[in-house]
């Protein structure tokens, strides 16, 4: 709602409250909710593949949080290195650990490039560790409004195996709104 002014009288203004005809954030607009790229993914199991160049903040009392990445320094400053500094914010802004740590990610990944104005990266982990580990992959990425939905599957974990923690990371198509993960436990 926008104040509008529609007329005036004696010096005085009056307001009137003006609807948009663009729906208000999170209602819907009748339009289908639009289904964004995923460009590369990669499953990892930390004791069978390594692990991706990101960290994750581990707490016994907290689940692990799945990690929007927008930018080469949001990347380093969730990276074993800028998460061990004392301040990983200032860790981030070194441009050597960004090109180290989004050389590395793209490697692992297999793209060329990372283009931060049009992609953004996306990661989930867990914090137990199994026998057989599950392989995490991103299924689907749809905006709707002003929040895209992540939905996150799971392939095996079944039978024997060396112990190991499931990650998955992927560069999408790049959303500037909230993202919210589905499908992946938080634990």
């Amino acid at each position: 709602m926008h104040p509008v002014r529609v007329g005036s009288g004696s010096g005085l203004a009056v307001l009137v409250a003006a609807a948009l005809a663009v729906p208000p954030a999170g209602e819907a607009s009748g339009a289908e909710p639009r289904e964004l790229k995923i460009v590369a993914q990669r499953a990892f199991v930390d004791s069978n593949d390594g692990a991706p160049p990101i960290s994750f903040t581990r707490s016994a009392d907290k689940p692990v949080e799945p990690l929007v990445i927008r930018s080469a320094e949001e990347l380093a400053a969730a990276s074993p290195k800028g998460r061990q500094a004392k301040d990983p914010a200032a860790a981030g802004k070194d441009a050597d650990l960004q090109k180290e740590v989004e050389g590395l990610l793209m490697n692992a990944l297999k793209v060329e490039k990372i283009d931060w104005e049009k992609q953004m990266v996306v990661a989930v982990s867990e914090k137990a560790a199994y026998r057989v580990p599950p392989r995490w992959e991103f299924t689907s990425l749809k905006v709707d409004g002003d929040k895209m939905a992540v939905e996150v599957g799971r392939k095996g974990g079944e039978g024997y195996g060396a112990y190991g923690t499931p990650w998955a990371v992927a560069v999408v198509e790049r959303f500037d709104g909230k993202v919210e993960f589905r499908g992946f436990p938080k634990r």
